[in-house]
This record gives C-alpha cells, structure tokens and sequence, in this order.
C-alpha cells in the first residue's frame, strides 16, 4: 500500500482531550493509501472535508465516525463491486456508509 494523500477532517466543534494541557482537537488526520495506482472517480476532492462529529450523547462508540464523512470518501474512491476492508469496525459506520 502507498500513501496517496493526507485528508484533514474538520470536526466543526472540537473533541476530547485533557482541558488543562491541551490544545482542543478539531480534527483528525485520514490517511489515503492504495495498492498500485487508484483512479479516483469523479472531479477532484480536496483534502480538507467538514462535517460534524457526533455528539456525545448520539455515540455508540468513542470514536465513532459520522456517516456523512464516510460516504463522500467512498465515493470518489471506490467503484460498486469492490470490496471495502474495515479492520477497526467499531460502530460499523463503514458498513453504514457502504449500503
């Protein structure tokens, strides 16, 4: 696999973190990596996407993703038929984003 491009979420509202000793996180590094060269589909997406994290009384997981930020990135980089691998399932908000 060859990282492809670095992609920045912007969560609109920060995240958790230490109050007293951190900066508050707003967003959150997704790294784009293909095996052999992946044509993306569509026009070109830029590498900065806002949209809302969850809240957290609306959670099933702490880290769980919106499925509106899933959706556009599959979009652009998948075609139908093929297979999408999700190792950290979690929510299963990738499995959400696919049907």
């Amino acid at each position: 696999m060859k990282v492809r491009s670095a992609i920045i979420w912007d969560k609109v509202i920060h995240g958790l973190a230490d109050l007293q000793t951190c900066y508050a996180p707003q967003y959150e590094i997704i790294l784009f990596a293909s095996k052999g060269r992946s044509i993306l589909l569509g026009s070109r997406p830029k590498d900065i996407i806002r949209c809302q994290r969850l809240s957290p009384s609306k959670m099933k997981h702490p880290y769980q993703k919106p499925v509106e930020l899933i959706v556009p990135l599959l979009r652009v980089s998948t075609q139908v038929g093929n297979t999408i691998l999700d190792p950290f399932t979690g929510s299963g908000t990738v499995g959400v984003a696919c049907i």
